[in-house]
């Protein structure tokens, strides 16, 4: 058995993903604490609405390469007799 890793573009993603989840609910979180009416509140939420466009725009900025360019490798999964071609995200146990 072999493992490979990610493209290092798939990695770059992934990590930018879990930033931008991080801050969304971290902003949340705060913002539950601070009185209504404070410009800090509304600050939070407007942070906490820029995080959730940008993970939308993330998520699908990194499909497009995917579909472009294939970063995942191609592997073979035997279904009985045959063998089917599979688009593999990290290691296939072929």
């Amino acid at each position: 058995m072999t493992t490979q890793g990610f493209h290092p573009l798939s990695a770059i993603v992934h990590w930018v993903m879990f930033v931008l989840i991080a801050v969304g609910l971290a902003t949340i979180e705060i913002r539950s604490d601070i009185p209504k009416g404070d410009l800090l509140r509304d600050t939070l939420r407007n942070w906490h609405m820029l995080a959730g466009q940008l993970v939308f725009y993330v998520c699908w900025s990194g499909l497009l390469p995917e579909s472009v360019i294939r970063l995942h490798r191609p592997c073979l999964r035997h279904a009985g007799r045959q063998a089917v071609p599979i688009w593999c995200t990290a290691c296939c146990i072929c």
